[in-house]
């Protein structure tokens, strides 16, 4: 069932106008209800090939959409200031006919705590020679939906030889990790998007060099403990992820076993545990549970269906399913569904007809149904509980308080006498990364006691409450020297 709160990538806009007032040659909007999908065919004006992006609202309703070069509303009508998006001769050579053509290159994003302001994170791409097509630069466009008009265009967040991009929920439930990989190199860079817009940024270093030519696209699995980046002839990068700190780690690398060609889709299993890439008419699964992962062939789809058939890139929809898009122009999508029983995932060849052309688009989402870390360091927001911002997150089985709070060489830990009355609590104080930097316990019978805090350096952190192993409350810490 789909959610209806969390109806951001409710409509899936796509649709090649190769041949205006052409049967089979129109948009369509792919939306996802309570009750099922439906697909409209409409003429938007507006002809994406590769490049799509849109936004809904919680009820799902279609706000904007991009093909990579304009942005425009519902209807199709241009925002005011929303053309020339990616400038460059790419854009001068693709726009008036095509549309943008760089897949998965762009996402359009709520401003965290601003409900009608946007970001359209978006890639540009450059031509080196006749044949190789260079991806970059990373650009952000401010959409202001109270007065439907762009604000601001085509800020650039990062140059260079660049490839798809990937965004995944913090850990507090309402700001927004972005990794950027540098092509060619080990190097990803991490943006942190939140109520201010790009807060901060890092570069983290993997040891992974990926320099294929065949370039697919990175993900998040749905829960955003894991990343993988793809490309066909090279290999699968994949890491875990550490959704408080930004950080990547526990590297590993699956090649390629055989020369893959087109393609570059990758996605993970609902319980993390596989892996799937397409490429060509190949549907591949890298299962991750077992000591020496393999890939094997999950489906081959080859001409007793359709001669030419591609799997291509891949995407989750608000329902659950994985759909799937081909490198060739098509009519249809095709979808993985994974049974709640667990048994294996059925791939649904032509599952969902469109009836209309569409040409290699397919929508860049993160999971929108993914919100905080419960009893991590990090989720002192309360964004799934009914507990303020700016208190200690007060969980049913009773309170605690530290004081001073901001606080220089010690704070005074105060907890409800019921916590100890039996047993004791520990407690543990959390850097901004989420790095354990002190640990202690309340013992039995004790609610109050001092906690030095000498040696720590100024800045913020999370203190945290547990008992066997069970959360129970989790609070900010600010140290100030000063």
């Amino acid at each position: 069932m789909i959610s209806a709160q969390k109806l951001s990538d409710a409509n899936w806009v796509g649709g090649f106008e190769e041949y205006p007032q052409v049967a089979g040659y129109a948009n369509y909007i792919i939306r996802f209800q309570p009750n099922g999908v439906v697909v409209d065919t409409l003429d938007l004006g507006i002809k994406l090939e590769s490049t799509t992006a849109s936004i809904s609202d919680s009820s799902g309703q279609l706000l904007f959409f991009t093909n990579g070069c304009v942005v425009a509303d519902a209807n199709g009508q241009i925002l005011n200031n929303g053309e020339g998006i990616n400038p460059g001769p790419v854009h001068d050579w693709v726009c008036d006919k095509t549309g943008y053509i760089v897949q998965k290159g762009a996402m359009i994003l709520p401003v965290p705590d601003s409900p009608n302001l946007f970001y359209l994170f978006h890639l540009g791409a450059v031509y080196e020679t006749t044949t190789a097509l260079n991806l970059g630069p990373f650009y952000y466009t401010v959409i202001d939906g109270t007065t439907n008009s762009v604000a601001s265009k085509n800020n650039v967040l990062l140059s260079g030889k660049l490839e798809p991009f990937s965004v995944v929920r913090h850990g507090n439930g309402r700001d927004w990790w972005i990794l950027m990989p540098e092509w060619g190199t080990g190097k990803i860079h991490v943006f942190l998007f939140g109520s201010g817009g790009i807060s901060d940024s890092s570069i983290q270093e993997t040891g992974v060099v990926m320099n294929g030519k065949r370039v697919g696209a990175p993900t998040f699995s749905q829960d955003g403990t894991k990343y993988a980046r793809f490309h066909t002839d090279q290999g699968v990068f994949i890491a875990d992820f550490n959704r408080c700190s930004g950080l990547l780690e526990n590297f590993q690398f699956m090649p390629t076993p055989f020369p893959l060609l087109l393609g570059g889709g990758v996605a993970f299993s609902p319980n993390n545990q596989k892996i799937y890439t397409a490429s060509q008419s190949t549907l591949y699964e890298i299962d991750l549970s077992i000591p020496a992962p393999t890939w094997d062939t999950l489906f081959y789809v080859f001409d007793n269906y359709t001669w030419g058939t591609t799997l291509h890139h891949l995407q989750y929809g608000p329902n659950g399913k994985l759909f799937f898009n081909t490198h060739s122009r098509a009519d249809y999508l095709s979808t993985l569904t994974f049974p709640e029983t667990g048994a294996p995932p059925s791939f649904q060849f032509k599952s969902l007809p469109l009836r209309v052309k569409n040409a290699r688009s397919l929508p860049h989402f993160p999971n929108f149904r993914l919100f905080d870390l419960p009893g991590s360091p990090c989720d002192t927001l309360g964004i799934n509980t009914p507990v303020s911002a700016t208190a200690p997150l007060e969980k049913e089985l009773g309170w605690f308080v530290v004081s001073p709070n901001p606080a220089q060489d010690q704070v005074r830990l105060t907890v409800d006498p019921v916590w100890t009355l039996k047993e004791a609590v520990q407690y543990q104080i959390f850097n901004a990364l989420g790095s354990l930097v002190h640990k202690g316990k309340v013992e039995k019978g004790v609610n109050e006691q001092h906690v030095g805090l000498k040696g720590l350096p100024n800045g913020v952190y999370f203190f945290q409450l547990t008992q066997e192993g069970k959360v129970l409350g989790t609070t900010r810490l600010i140290i100030s020297n000063f």
